[in-house]
């Protein structure tokens, strides 16, 4: 998200995105709907024609013909083709690209390129040009406060419920239908913000320490739970106004039931019958009850991230830096025990705790603070937090001992309070610690041993001079030891 930091004077380009909803006014899913057409059989026309290879080695290779060449200008039966914005069909062919890289790359991970299908989700993207040109905005800018320009595409009427900052630029704009058919247009800005000072590292800093919790959400190192920290910080933030703040819930358990309803409902009906004439007709009952499931699935997801939102948002404001434990929802969503999963799949997916992490480092990073990531390595659960006392080998805490009682100090406490105790002073260590090596820039901290690409980039010359001093100091310690080796035998 972030490209360039400075240290002394704050200056940081950020690469973000915006989502608005497509008006219906217009017929948008005439305009759009064709595009994405156009687009899918490009994409296809591309895929079929692309020879690959694998040489003896495994090494996968691969040739495909760019988009101009699949354009025939002469042909009267695809002049429709040539209505659509050439941007269009070029990022198409760099979605293809991509593809085969990924599986050239990992093949395990990544197949090979599928042939797009309409019964997917629909979507085109378009990268703005001409910027600084005849218009200093680029082809793709905003006419108004409503209307997005388009190459070769009419205005399009868009719901925007927040301006663009302050000098931003548009990057590249795409045009996504949901399950539910509705046309939405992601509109990618960048902009630079200067002017804040980052929070000076001090012991008078503010911060606060998050432990996962399955139940509710998280657990910070004061004991609350989401839900009590999002009506204390909006109760001070709003000066006891508490209209508007939403409670946490069980999302997706809450409708379950009715989900799996229009579920069922659903499975009942067909897409399509044959009619007397043999011809296949659509089904308006199957698709009326697809599109009933999927609004159904998507308010589940908007007041999740509703939620979300808005708690990160409390949590930035009202702290300097945040501590939270890196965590594998991978590894703890995995529904079998003996694969190392919990079998807390549901309740880690209708959490969304990894969405709500990349939030916090989103708005620390824009204000000028600290996410500090500690180790999942660091036994959180197992330290006490009064006298450092540590379970070790069969003594361990399994996951279903809820409480922590420490046999030294006799300190008798939450498990997911005296984890959040110990994420926060395992967090202040490390921004400290970081900051004495200059490496603590507002947005991610991580620990020294984790140290990535991301830091790495912020720090690069301090980085590649530890780096260096650390493989001299290896390499004169086994020159030493060679020559005590040579001379005493």
């Amino acid at each position: 998200m972030a490209d360039t930091t400075s240290a002394g004077d704050y200056r940081i380009t950020i690469t973000k995105s915006e989502k608005y909803r497509v008006a219906r006014d217009g017929n948008p899913d005439n305009i759009l709907g064709r595009t994405a057409g156009c687009r899918r059989l490009m994409y296809n026309r591309m895929l079929n024609a692309t020879k690959t290879r694998t040489n003896k080695k495994g090494k996968y290779t691969w040739n495909t013909p760019n988009y101009p060449a699949f354009l025939d200008k002469e042909n009267e039966n695809e002049t429709y083709l040539l209505e659509v914005p050439k941007q269009v069909y070029a990022q198409a062919f760099v979605d293809l690209q991509r593809a085969h890289q990924n599986h050239a790359n990992n093949p395990r991970r990544y197949g090979t390129p599928k042939y797009a299908s309409k019964n997917r989700r629909e979507s085109f993207r378009l990268c703005n040009t001409n910027i600084g040109g005849k218009h200093a905005e680029g082809d793709i800018r905003w006419l108004d406060s409503s209307h997005l320009r388009i190459p070769k595409i009419v205005a399009i009427h868009v719901i925007r419920h927040r301006n663009p900052p302050a000098g931003a630029i548009i990057k590249n704009v795409t045009f996504s239908m949901s399950a539910s058919g509705k046309w939405f247009v992601s509109v990618c800005y960048s902009y630079e913000i200067s002017g804040i000072t980052p929070a000076p590292i001090t012991k008078n800093l503010k911060g606060i320490g998050l432990d996962y919790s399955s139940q509710h959400l998280l657990i910070d190192n004061q004991g609350r739970t989401a839900d009590q920290l999002i009506i204390e910080l909006a109760a001070a933030a709003h000066n006891g106004n508490l209209n508007g703040t939403p409670r946490y819930k069980h999302w997706y358990r809450e409708n379950e039931s009715l989900i799996a309803r229009r579920a069922r409902e659903l499975a009942r009906k067909r897409d399509s019958f044959a009619s007397k004439d043999g011809v296949p007709v659509q089904s308006k009952n199957y698709w009326r009850a697809k599109a009933t499931l999927a609004r159904r699935k998507e308010e589940v997801a908007n007041r999740r991230r509703d939620f979300l939102e808005k708690l990160s948002t409390l949590v930035a404001d009202a702290y300097d830096f945040v501590c939270v434990e890196h965590l594998s929802m991978k590894q703890i969503a995995r529904r079998s025990k003996g694969r190392g999963g919990y079998k807390l799949g549901k309740s880690t997916c209708d959490n969304g705790w990894g969405a709500f992490v990349g939030m916090l480092r989103r708005k620390l990073l824009e204000r000028g603070k600290y996410l500090v990531r500690v180790s999942r390595f660091f036994p959180s659960t197992q330290l006490c937090h009064v006298c450092g006392h540590r379970f070790r080998g069969a003594g361990k805490l399994a996951l279903s001992d809820r409480v922590f009682s420490c046999p030294v100090c006799g300190c008798v406490v939450d498990r997911d309070l005296n984890a959040a105790c110990n994420i926060l002073v395992e967090g202040t260590r490390i921004l400290f610690s970081q900051s004495s090596r200059g490496f603590a820039f507002p947005g991610l901290v991580w620990d020294g041993r984790e140290l990535g690409r991301e830091q790495a980039r912020s720090g690069s010359v301090a980085l590649d001079f530890c780096v260096v001093c650390w493989w001299v100091c290896c390499f004169s310690s086994f020159l030493v030891k060679l020559a005590f080796f040579v001379v005493f035998g």
